[in-house]
């Protein structure tokens, strides 16, 4: 379900029951045709990243 929609920075917040995100839109998209509340289907990819290094033992 569509939370928020900022059409000066073209993000919109989406909530699910275990999450919500904030997604940039791409241009193509008209969302002047969406309003808050309005249930959508979305497509995202998300990707996260981490490192590790192995600590001196004694």
């Amino acid at each position: 379900m569509i939370q928020k929609i900022d059409m000066a920075s073209r993000e919109v917040t989406l909530s699910t029951p275990k999450r919500t995100v904030t997604l940039k839109v791409q241009p193509d998209v008209h969302l002047d045709q969406f309003k808050s509340g309005d249930s959508i289907m979305a497509t995202y990819l998300a990707a996260e990243a981490s490192t590790a290094r192995a600590t001196a033992s004694s």
